[in-house]
């Protein structure tokens, strides 16, 4: 069979790419043809040769399974997976004073914590299994965790707790803790010296007049001499933020509202509520706290939409692979020395006297 070249009108075998008179494209496959199977053999073909320059990024392998880890579970909103990596890297030099059992308080889904464990993830899921864009916390819904959800599980953790009862439900199903349960922190749910540490990264969202009330309330479920890590906004951190300071309101997702907390402040809440402080580290510049205030949020109702379409096509895990290769090496830049003197967040470690 010959075709015709449509621009010089000569005819060509059908077994050649191109016009053998003016090189026009007579047999190339068009784009919008391609078939489900030649998607799938693209993409993994793709993948294949990226893999080839894949290089190590830290000198510690443990630090660099949590940065993939954290990017491969929040890939459409990769602030987010930079924010808790660089708050996962200073964590994992303070192991040792997050000793079983652990109240991992506010815990959400739990998959967080799991990871700075040392659990691995199977990169055919992400952190969207469940996202109601009808809600204003797209998180808060609910779908049945898949049994493959790991390759490995993390060491022991300890117990878990959260206000959200769709969070402590996907929690749960991840059987991890020993027991999760639905709390206000301000009234904790676990017995009288219960626990060895407390963690928590969301003691920013507590009004001021109640932290008083909740650390006395850590100090109960904690054995004495037990540590309560936690993180905390800085002086800094509303001047290191975007839409604030360029006087958009209207695009502030509310974070502008987390009120900055001099230490000051904590060591007048130590003293009421019979802790001593241990160490503190800072962390987040200016770079990295801007490229988080404004991230991919606006796009990710359209991103959840093409995740579907590569769901559909049998593309999503080549697809968001390739996305990863080509995202670790460029958001190296945002994690890499954020541990300083004038950081946005602390990380805070006391002890119960």
């Amino acid at each position: 069979m010959r075709v015709r070249c449509p621009v010089c009108k000569k005819l060509n075998s059908s077994k050649v790419y191109f016009c053998g008179n003016c090189r026009y494209p007579v047999n190339v496959k068009n784009i919008n043809l391609l078939s489900r199977s030649d998607l799938v053999s693209s993409c993994s073909d793709l993948l294949d040769v990226m893999s080839n320059e894949r290089r190590s990024l830290f000198a510690n392998k443990k630090i660099e399974q949590v940065y993939d880890e954290l990017l491969s579970l929040n890939w459409l909103r990769p602030e987010s997976a930079i924010l808790r990596f660089v708050e996962a890297e200073i964590l994992l030099g303070f192991k040792k004073y997050l000793k079983y059992p652990v109240l991992d308080m506010g815990c959400g889904d739990g998959l967080f914590t799991s990871i700075l464990f040392g659990a691995r993830i199977n990169k055919q899921y992400d952190a969207y299994q469940s996202v109601d864009f009808s809600q204003k916390d797209v998180y808060n819904s609910y779908a049945a965790s898949p049994e493959d959800l790991f390759y490995a599980r993390p060491r022991a953790i300890g117990f878990g707790m959260d206000i959200k009862e769709n969070a402590v439900r996907k929690a749960r199903e991840l059987d991890v803790y020993d027991r999760v349960k639905v709390g206000d922190v301000r009234a904790i749910p676990f017995d009288n010296a219960s626990v060895n540490s407390v963690f928590s990264n969301m003691i920013d969202d507590i009004k001021e007049s109640d932290l008083v009330r909740v650390f006395e309330q850590v100090h109960r479920v904690l054995k004495k001499g037990g540590f309560f890590v936690f993180t905390s906004p800085t002086e800094r951190f509303r001047d290191y933020l975007y839409h604030i300071n360029k006087g958009q309101r209207q695009r502030d997702r509310g974070r502008s509202d987390w009120q900055p907390r001099p230490m000051r402040l904590w060591q007048r809440i130590f003293g009421a509520a019979s802790f001593e402080l241990v160490e503190m580290v800072e962390y987040g510049n200016k770079n990295m706290m801007q490229f988080w205030d404004t991230g991919f949020r606006p796009f990710f109702y359209p991103l959840m939409g093409s995740r579907k379409i590569l769901k559909d096509n049998d593309c999503y895990l080549p697809a968001k692979c390739i996305f990863l290769e080509l995202a670790r090496e460029y958001f190296l830049k945002y994690v890499s020395g954020q541990v300083s003197k004038r950081g946005a967040f602390r990380i805070i470690i006391i002890r119960r006297i």
